[in-house]
């Protein structure tokens, strides 16, 4: 569909490009959840399919993290892990996905990022659009303009 200055599909969050350092989508098979998606910050997208002693999922498509989906906890080999605690409000177009809101590395230190409330929730970090993200003592503070043509709107 055409939107704006360029061609636009229905499931992409951005026109070419997004501000990500990785997801998280549950994939379902009817009342079950079949496996998980990760998606790193280059975009590659990875099965986490290896279900281990019931909450823990893996891969064996050459990424080494293991996803907690009781604790909303992403492990990576070097001790680091993030903690999943953006979820995508119902009126998302990736609802349900989780973002991480801690990213803390084997030393302890941490980045912490706080997302915007999706469409149709009130509740900050219900979306995939990064408000805050405070690293260091410094905050980086993004902002965003809606842009709507023939119908269709859009973040840039």
């Amino acid at each position: 569909m055409k939107g704006g200055s360029g061609w636009r599909y229905p499931d992409q969050l951005g026109l070419g490009w997004k501000v990500l350092a990785g997801a998280i989508t549950p994939i379902w098979s009817g009342s079950k959840i079949a496996y998980y998606l990760y998606v790193d910050s280059t975009g590659a997208e990875y099965r986490l399919d290896q279900n281990k002693s019931g909450s823990l999922w893996t891969s064996v498509m050459g990424t080494y993290v293991t996803y907690d989906a009781s604790a909303q906890v992403l492990h990576f080999t070097d001790g680091s892990f993030w903690t999943m605690g953006s979820i995508s409000a119902t009126g998302e177009q990736d609802a349900g996905s989780l973002y991480p809101t801690v990213m803390e590395d084997s030393n302890g230190n941490q980045i912490q990022i706080s997302y915007l409330a999706g469409t149709g929730s009130s509740s900050a970090n219900t979306s995939a659009r990064i408000s805050y993200i405070y690293a260091a003592n410094t905050t980086y503070q993004f902002s965003y303009a809606q842009q709507c043509s023939q119908g269709v709107c859009f973040a840039h």
